[in-house]
């Protein structure tokens, strides 16, 4: 406390953004050559609960080579419930990259009452107090996708899906997918 008070006049400020990573569980792509790929409207109607099957076309139309491979099967959402950075960082990147995704959590005909907001999603969401539960989440269960910080999922060895950047996908935790979710330009 008297720390906190010698400092009481001073302002702080976000200086750095951690990279995310897009984590995933589905047993079916364990040891396969493909990696998941998404784009951020996709991303944002899996966390809308718009999304809720592997075998969605939205989901398939970006990965081609996964057509006979992706599950028929519900995809379990693993959110976070607290406002950590992690959280900010997810639905900050959401709101400004996909213009329907506040839209979407707002909507009246999705149920909800999850926490801070997240839909309910009908058994198709879990809620996590931290990154690291996110990931143990994704880890141990199966058919989920998570966000987690770039470090802890990479600690774990969990997939990562990548996402498009208009261009190409990039995996959020390189330079250029933490540049182009906070709208930052690269310079190498």
């Amino acid at each position: 406390r008297e720390e906190a008070e010698a400092f009481s006049d001073h302002t702080a400020f976000p200086v750095f953004e951690a990279p995310l990573a897009i984590v995933y569980n589905i047993p079916e792509l364990d040891g396969h050559q493909f990696t998941l790929q998404l784009d951020v409207e996709t991303v944002g109607r899996i966390y809308s609960g718009l999304i809720t099957n592997w075998k969605d076309p939205d989901i398939l139309v970006h990965n081609p080579g996964l057509q006979d491979v992706l599950p028929d099967h519900n995809i379990l959402v693993v959110a976070h419930i607290g406002s950590g950075g992690e959280n900010f960082i997810f639905k900050s990147s959401m709101n400004e990259s996909y213009a329907h995704y506040e839209e979407q959590l707002q909507d009246d005909t999705l149920e909800k009452g999850g926490p801070l907001g997240w839909p309910m999603g009908n058994g198709t969401f879990s809620y996590r107090s931290s990154s690291a539960g996110i990931s143990y989440a994704v880890l141990t269960s199966p058919y989920t996708i998570g966000y987690s910080a770039y470090a802890t999922a990479s600690e774990l060895g969990l997939p990562q899906a990548r996402i498009s950047n208009g261009r190409d996908y990039v995996a959020l935790s390189t330079i250029a997918g933490v540049c182009g979710s906070s709208g930052l330009q690269a310079h190498q």
